[in-house]
């Protein structure tokens, strides 16, 4: 009995502060011990005692690598079991120690996400960045502005093997994280451990600028890919980075974080290079594969959706349709909602550029999409009479792309256009009123169509049809979409 109270009793663990305190960051160091004192009254964790190493380097003689070296020895000689390195301009959270109790046993540093307090303001999450790393190869894959900031916890003996570059004035916490994370237990969570007030920044002869640092991070970083023949377009780099990416994307879809306007750099710093999902749809949910190139499949990966009220108003015309023509169909996304809406249609999907057509022909294929024929040309010798006239019409107005026309038992199908070469609208729209047509404007954000006087100039995507303002009403209704006053 006496044995195993023994060897249940966790033994008591001792955590030490370390900080360099550099140039101007006197006061700025006074404002993070009491943070970490805030903390230690919150919840101290897996620790029973604290010590403060915070090392004087106010005239900047020292440089930030020597000044941590230092404060690890100081740490050792007060037989710290764990440090906590912190730099001046930043605090730690309240439930820091809480956080990493959990990590105690079973790694040897840990990093939590990057926090920004502006000056005047509460903290916040920086995004995008890599919510949690895993990997060493994460690490190096990634820009070093999306992965790790000082503030971490580290085992007292780890530390020491792995002394701060002293010839280094930038980049020297990017190496010692490179050589930490190559050699031991490390992970990133997804909590916040530490925060980073971006205000000031050290001053002195041994500082440097954001830019001198992110060429020698970067540098480092090149170096240790190298060293780990990591290639960044191998499968096991793809790998490391669809993880990561996948996180930041489930974490942008759950809050809103993203908008249309951000996914091109969103999409460079988190690349991801595979299977998209897109659920949620009448007839069954369907993938797109995705290359970090197919705007449509980043539109879903990062936001959810994609034009979501011209998806859910087109679904529910395929429903009912005999024959759907998707002429300029790009990678295929509409072509696969009518495929998957419109079961016993005939679905043609033209696209004449060879990159998008093979990427066509992949998703319908990876999606055994067997109603849909993929042409690389814009008549889709359809057989059926109306539908082909609708085309012709797109094709003779200079129209051969963005096209989506579908025809069930009507002699007028149904047509979308969404592209904005004004003249071959113009064009159209005097075709097709001569045939009875009225056009409508889809607002995405609001969710509403509006009956427009021409589709000239009008934004979004746009409906043209001849059915009566009842039977748009209902169709509306039921695809969850209001109708607004006449613009």
């Amino acid at each position: 009995m006496f044995e195993n109270w023994l060897k249940g009793k966790k033994r008591p663990l001792k955590c030490a502060a370390v900080t360099p305190v550099g140039p101007g960051h006197v006061e700025r160091a006074l404002e993070c011990r009491a943070s970490i004192e805030a903390a230690w009254r919150e919840d101290r964790g897996p620790f029973t005692e604290l010590e403060f190493c915070f090392i004087d380097d106010s005239r900047g003689e020292l440089g930030r690598s020597k000044a941590r070296n230092l404060g690890v020895e100081a740490a050792r000689r007060a037989n710290a079991d764990w440090i906590f390195f912190l730099d001046a301009d930043d605090l730690m959270t309240p439930r820091g120690f809480a956080i990493f109790a959990d990590c105690v046993n079973d790694y040897d540093a840990v990093w939590g996400l990057m926090a920004i307090k502006p000056p005047d303001g509460e903290y916040h999450i920086r995004f995008p960045q890599a919510l949690s790393l895993r990997s060493v190869d994460e690490l190096l894959l990634l820009d070093p502005f999306m992965t790790l900031l000082m503030g971490h916890f580290v085992r007292t003996e780890v530390a020491r093997t792995l002394p701060f570059d002293e010839t280094m004035d930038a980049g020297e916490d990017f190496d010692y994280y490179i050589r930490a994370w190559g050699q031991y237990r490390c992970i990133k969570l997804t909590e916040t451990i530490s925060v980073n007030r971006a205000d000031r920044h050290s001053t002195g002869p041994r500082s440097a600028t954001a830019d001198q640092w992110r060429i020698n991070a970067s540098a480092r970083l090149e170096r240790g890919r190298k060293e780990r023949a990591l290639e960044r377009y191998s499968a096991r780099a793809i790998a490391a980075l669809n993880r990561v990416s996948e996180e930041a994307q489930a974490f942008s879809r759950a809050r809103g974080e993203t908008t249309a306007a951000d996914l091109p750099w969103f999409a460079g710093q988190l690349p991801h290079r595979g299977f998209v999902d897109v659920s949620g749809v009448a007839g069954g949910d369907f993938v797109l594969f995705n290359n970090n190139d197919d705007p449509v499949a980043l539109h879903v990966g990062w936001l959810g959706e994609y034009q979501p009220a011209t998806s859910r108003l087109w679904q529910q015309l395929c429903s009912g349709a005999a024959a759907v023509a998707d002429v300029g169909a790009g990678s295929g996304y509409y072509t696969l909602l009518a495929a998957r809406a419109a079961t016993k249609a005939r679905v043609f999907a033209a696209e004449s550029v060879p990159a998008q057509f093979s990427r066509l022909q992949l998703n319908c294929s990876l999606n055994e999409a067997r109603n849909v024929e993929c042409l690389n040309e814009i008549d889709p010798a359809s057989r059926n009479p109306a539908l082909l006239d609708v085309l012709r019409i797109a094709h003779s107005s200079g129209i051969d792309y963005a096209i989506r026309a579908l025809a069930g038992g009507r002699s007028a199908p149904d047509i979308f256009v969404t592209l904005d070469d004004t003249a071959g609208v113009q064009r159209l729209d005097e075709a097709l009123r001569a045939r009875g047509y009225r056009w409508y404007e889809i607002d995405e954000e609001a969710a509403t169509l509006a009956p427009v006087a021409t589709a000239v100039n009008s934004a979004g995507n746009r409906w043209a049809t001849a059915r009566t303002h009842d039977e748009v009403k209902a169709l509306a209704g039921a695809a969850y979409c209001g109708i607004a006053s006449a613009g």
